[in-house]
C-alpha cells in the first residue's frame, strides 16, 4: 500500500505573466504601428506625387489646346484634333476639354467648344462671379463634381488676336478615378514590402529575444542545479545586468549553508554537554546494584532518547531549509544492514532496491537516524526475517522505503498509529524510551513525508516510509540541457573569437552496443557531436567525439561495477586514451576510438548481426555486475 503524498509545507509561487510574451507582445505592437504609419504615410506621399503628375499633363494638354484654338471671322472657333491622346475622341473617357467664350458686354457662351470624349456634356465650371478670376501662375486649379466622378481640372483665359474675338477659357480635366490603377498597384506593392518587413522585423526580434533571455534559461538551469543538490552555488557567466542578482544569490546561498553549519555545530555541542555528564552518571550508577542505580540507568538513557529526539528536530529544521541537499539512499541502507546484522545476528535482513540509485532530498545523518530507528524496531521484534524494500514511490517526486518482519504484528489499526506517539511503547518489557519511531514520524514530516504501518506479508508489521527524491531524471534532464547549451556558447565563442579551435565530447563505445540507459546516454553524445561538427564545418572550430572502450579509473569502484569478470586486455589506461584522442584531435577526425582493439570491436558493433550483438551485449552485462 502506498502513501500519498503529503502537502508542501508552502505554495509555489504561480506565474502570472511571461516576460517573453509581454516582450514579444509590445514589440508586435511597436512593430504594426510603425509599419501602419509608414504605409499610411507613404502612401498619401504617393498620391499626392500622381495627382501632381496628372496636374502637370493637364497644364501640358492646356498649353497645346491654348496653341491650337483658331477663330474665324464669323467669331466660329476652330480646334485642331488633338493626336497625343486617343482618350479625347473616346466618349466619356475620363480626359475632357472644354472651350467658353465671352463677347465683351454679352453673356459667356458656354461650351463653345469641347472634346469628343464630354460627348452631351457640359463641365460644371464656375458661374459669371469667378470668371474674370485670374490665378498668378497663369491658371487655375479647380475640382469638379459631374455625375458620380470627381474631375480635376485646369483652365486659362486667352484673348485671339483676330479682332473682335471673344475672351476665351479652355479648360482641361480628368476624372480621378485614372489614379485608381497606379494607386492600387503601389497599395500591393506597398503592403507586400510593409508585411515582410514587419514579418522580418518580428522573427529578428524573437530570435533576439531568445539570445537576450538565454541568461536566464541558464540561471533558471543553474538554480535548478543548486535545488537538486549538484552544485552548491550558482556558476557560470553572466551579464553585467545580472551579475548583481547572481551575487545576491550566491550570498544568501553561502548565508544559508553558514545557518545550517551552525545549528549543526550547536546541537553537536549540546549533545556532548549533555552526554558527559550523563555518561557520568551511567558510570556511576552502574557501580551501585541497588535498585536505585538501576533507576538512575533507566531514567539517563530515558534523558538520552529524549535529548536525541530534540536534538534531531533541530538538526532536520535547520536541514530543510538548507538549499541542494541530497544523499543516496542505498549505501545508507547496506550500511545499516550491516551493523543491524551484528545486533541481531538470529535474524537475516535482506534489501530489495533497484539498479537505478536513488536519492533523498535531506540530510544523510538524518536519513541515518529514520532508518536505523526503523531497522531497530524491525530486529527487535522480528524472528527470523527482516526485509526492506527501496522503490520510487507512485507520487511524483517521492521514494518509498518498506521494512517487513515476520514478528507478532499488530493487527489493530488504532495501535499501529499509536506506536508513532511520543513515549508511547507497546510491550514494555521491551528496552527503548517509546521515542524511536515518534523521531522517525518527525523527521520525515520535517522534511515533507511521512511514515506509516501496515500488515506485513512476512506475518508482521511493515512500516512504510516515503521521503522526498531527488529528481535524478529532471536533473539529469536539465544536466543534459545545461551541457548542450555550454558546449553551444563554447562553439559560438571560438566561432567568433576567429582563431579556431577544438571540442572534444567524450562519449564511450558503448553507444554502439545495448546496455541500457548509459549506451542511450552515450549515443546521444555521439550524435550531438557529428551534429555539431556539420554545424561548425568551415568555421575553423572542429568537433571530436571521444569513443574510448573501458578505461582503469576510479569510475567502476563509486559506481559499484564488478570488473574481475572482464579479462584484461579489454581495459585501456587513461593516459592510452588521452594519448590517441590527442592525435585523433590533430587529425581532424569527428571520432575517436583509441586502440585498434576497440576500433574492431566497434566496427563490428556497428556492422554485425544484430542478434550477435545482443549476445555479447549480454555477456557484457553479466561480466560488470
Amino acid at each position: 500500500m502506498s502513501i500519498p503524498a503529503p502537502a508542501r509545507p508552502a505554495a509555489q509561487a504561480q506565474p502570472t505573466y511571461s516576460l517573453r510574451r509581454r516582450l514579444l507582445l509590445g514589440t508586435l505592437g511597436w512593430v504594426l504601428l510603425a509599419v501602419l504609419t509608414a504605409g499610411w504615410g507613404l502612401r498619401d506621399l504617393f498620391q499626392s506625387h500622381i495627382q501632381a503628375q496628372l496636374q502637370d499633363q493637364l497644364l501640358m494638354q492646356l498649353n497645346q489646346l491654348s496653341g491650337a484654338v483658331r477663330s474665324d471671322a464669323q467669331g466660329q472657333l476652330h480646334v485642331p484634333p488633338l493626336a497625343t491622346d486617343p482618350r479625347w475622341s473616346t466618349p466619356l473617357s475620363g480626359l475632357y476639354w472644354q472651350i467658353d467664350s465671352q463677347v465683351q458686354g454679352q453673356a459667356p457662351h458656354m461650351a463653345a467648344a469641347r472634346s469628343r470624349s464630354l460627348w452631351d456634356q457640359v463641365l460644371p465650371l464656375p458661374a459669371q462671379a469667378e470668371w474674370d478670376a485670374h490665378a498668378p501662375e497663369g491658371h487655375s486649379v479647380w475640382t469638379l463634381h459631374q455625375e458620380g466622378q470627381r474631375l480635376l481640372a485646369v483652365s486659362r483665359h486667352i484673348h485671339l488676336p483676330e479682332e473682335g474675338a471673344p475672351t476665351l477659357r479652355i479648360t482641361v480635366a480628368a476624372d480621378e478615378r485614372l489614379l485608381a490603377e497606379p494607386l492600387g498597384r503601389f497599395t500591393t506593392m506597398l503592403l507586400i514590402a510593409l508585411g515582410t518587413l514587419a514579418a522580418g522585423l518580428l522573427m529578428a526580434a524573437a530570435v533576439q529575444m531568445q539570445w537576450l533571455l538565454r541568461p536566464l534559461q541558464q540561471l533558471r538551469q543553474h538554480l535548478g542545479a543548486v535545488q537538486a543538490g549538484d552544485a552548491a552555488q550558482l556558476q557560470g557567466h553572466y551579464p553585467q545586468e545580472l551579475t548583481p542578482l547572481v551575487t545576491t544569490l550566491n550570498h544568501v546561498l553561502a548565508s544559508n549553508a553558514e545557518m545550517v553549519q551552525r545549528a549543526r555545530t550547536q546541537a553537536g555541542n549540546l549533545a556532548h554537554a549533555l552526554n558527559t555528564p550523563l555518561s557520568i552518571l551511567t558510570n556511576a550508577a552502574a557501580q551501585d546494584p541497588s535498585a536505585l542505580g538501576q533507576l538512575v540507568q533507566e531514567q539517563v538513557a530515558h534523558a538520552r532518547r529524549h535529548v536525541d529526539y530534540h536534538l534531531a528536530r533541530a538538526r532536520a529544521g535547520a536541514a530543510v531549509r538548507a538549499t541542494g541537499l541530497a544523499c543516496p539512499v542505498q549505501p545508507t541502507i547496506q550500511a545499516l544492514l550491516r551493523t543491524m546484522a551484528r545486533l541481531y545476528p538470529a535474524v537475516d535482513f535482506g534489501l530489495n532496491a533497484p539498479a537505478a540509485p536513488l536519492h533523498f532530498k535531506g540530510e544523510a545523518q538524518d536519513l541515518f537516524e529514520m532508518l536505523g530507528n526503523l531497522l531497530d524496531n524491525a530486529g527487535k521484534w522480528a524472528h527470523r526475517q527482516v526485509s526492506v524494500t527501496l522503490a520510487p514511490a507512485t507520487a511524483p517526486g517521492m521514494l518509498l522505503i518498506t521494512v517487513d518482519d515476520d514478528g507478532p504484528g499488530i493487527a489493530d489499526a488504532a495501535q499501529r498509529q499509536q506506536i508513532f506517539q511520543r513515549g508511547e511503547r507497546l510491550d514494555e518489557n521491551r528496552p527503548g524510551a517509546g521515542l524511536g519511531l515518534n523521531i522517525v514520524q518527525v523527521l520525515a514530516q520535517t522534511y515533507g513525508g511521512d511514515v506509516r504501518a501496515e500488515p506485513s506479508a512476512l506475518g508482521g508489521l511493515q512500516l512504510q516510509l516515503q521521503l522526498l527524491r531527488k529528481a535524478t531524471d529532471s536533473s539529469e534532464r536539465e544536466s543534459a540541457q545545461a551541457r548542450l547549451a555550454q558546449g553551444i556558447e563554447r562553439a559560438r565563442r571560438l566561432v567568433e573569437r576567429g582563431t579556431g579551435g577544438h571540442i572534444v565530447n567524450v562519449a564511450s563505445s558503448s553507444a554502439a552496443i545495448f546496455t541500457g540507459n548509459y549506451s542511450a546516454i552515450k549515443a546521444w553524445a555521439r550524435t550531438y557531436s557529428t551534429g555539431l561538427a556539420l554545424e561548425l564545418h568551415g568555421t575553423g572550430v572542429k568537433v571530436t567525439g571521444l569513443l574510448p572502450g573501458w578505461v582503469r579509473t576510479e569510475f567502476h569502484k563509486r559506481a559499484g561495477v564488478e570488473r574481475s569478470n572482464l579479462p584484461g586486455f579489454m581495459w585501456l589506461s587513461a593516459e592510452r586514451v588521452a594519448r590517441d584522442c590527442l592525435k585523433d584531435v590533430d587529425a581532424g577526425k569527428v571520432y575517436s576510438v583509441p586502440s585498434k582493439r576497440f576500433k574492431f570491436i566497434a566496427f563490428l558493433a556497428e556492422h554485425a548481426p544484430k542478434r550477435l550483438v545482443w549476445a555479447a551485449t549480454a555477456k557484457i552485462n553479466k561480466g560488470r555486475s
